[in-house]
């Protein structure tokens, strides 16, 4: 939890949204009285009559949970389930079974109009001992569907899956003029507090010139690693297009791109042997901030056909928006 609590989110940009959030939210209490705006229309709450499954924590200072329990009278769901599980807004929701002394609370309408006062509701709510997790699980069984046939996992053992064809670049430190052509998702996804890899599918010439592991340097951008896309692609509607107003009053602009790929320095290591159906494409996104193949890796790599590239300075300690995800893409260039 403590990682969790450490690790920058889409909250980052929460200076954003302050003075929509406080004025509207807080202030005015917009949301709840059915004048919160979004893309120019405005939230209705009663307008919710689908299935609900709410959470409030007893020690929650942020969201009390008296004050999260009015949902109830707020909204029009004939399938309502309130819980009131012990501890507060982070380790009351993050504590799962494997915690002792956990205990919840909860109660499920049937009807769209009952309200109890939160007094009423404790003295009626069903208590368990337990952590509030099983009873979610429970919950989400019965309004799910029946199981799916399950998708064939990733990176099966001679199965190469086909991805979009986006040609980027990767010129060689070690061997100048050397280009290597692949084909890559268009979507990476940046880690937030672990080592994520993303595997896509490639299939073009097999690059003669460079095998095994280099250094690099990247000649282009990627057009989804600037500023205004990630903006989009990570946050929320509302923050990425508050950013850019917010910027504005400040007398300021959202620069193109985050990072400046001339001076980042990569590690991209290609197999020996080109493979039949071509390449795949293999971004690591490290919890270390050094560019490097880990141990025993090559082997597989190998195996598979599968180049590797990894940036330096992507590790835990830097920010997703501001390096990890900029970097990520910019391997696919």
């Amino acid at each position: 939890m403590i990682s969790w609590r450490g690790t920058p989110t889409a909250l980052a940009c929460l200076g954003a949204c302050t003075p929509s959030i406080s004025t509207g939210f807080f202030l005015h209490n917009e949301l709840a009285r059915g004048q919160f705006p979004v893309a120019g229309e405005s939230i209705h709450l009663q307008s919710i009559t689908v299935p609900l499954f709410v959470v409030g924590t007893e020690t929650d200072h942020v969201a009390p949970w008296r004050s999260v329990y009015k949902m109830r009278a707020l909204t029009r769901s004939a399938d309502y389930t309130f819980l009131l599980t012990s501890g507060g807004h982070n380790a009351g929701i993050v504590s799962g079974p494997v915690h002792p002394r956990r205990r919840h609370r909860l109660m499920t309408w049937h009807d769209a109009t009952t309200v109890l006062s939160p007094e009423q509701w404790l003295e009626a709510a069903e208590l368990r001992a337990t952590s509030w997790w099983p009873s979610w699980q429970q919950w989400l069984r019965i309004h799910s569907s029946m199981p799916q046939v399950a998708p064939p996992a990733i990176g099966a053992p001679g199965e190469v899956m086909p991805c979009s064809a986006m040609r980027p670049v990767i010129t060689s430190a070690k061997n100048d003029g050397a280009r290597t052509l692949l084909r890559v998702s268009n979507a990476i996804l940046p880690a937030l507090s672990m080592s994520v890899m993303s595997l896509c599918a490639a299939a073009d010439t097999p690059p003669a010139q460079i095998t095994g592991l280099h250094d690099a340097v990247l000649g282009e951008y990627s057009p989804l690693s600037g500023n205004a896309e990630l903006a989009r692609r990570l946050l929320s509607p509302l923050s990425a297009a508050q950013i850019p107003e917010l910027l504005a009053h400040a007398g300021k602009g959202l620069s193109e791109q985050p990072i400046n790929l001339a001076q980042e320095k990569f590690a991209v290591y290609v197999p020996a042997q080109a493979p039949a159906r071509g390449y795949a494409l293999l971004v690591f996104v490290p919890p270390w901030s050094d560019a490097r193949l880990p141990p025993g890796w090559a082997a597989v790599l190998d195996r598979y056909g599968v180049i590797f590239v990894s940036a330096a300075r992507s590790g835990n300690d830097v920010t997703p928006l501001g390096r990890r995800a900029p970097l990520a893409i910019g391997c696919c260039i």
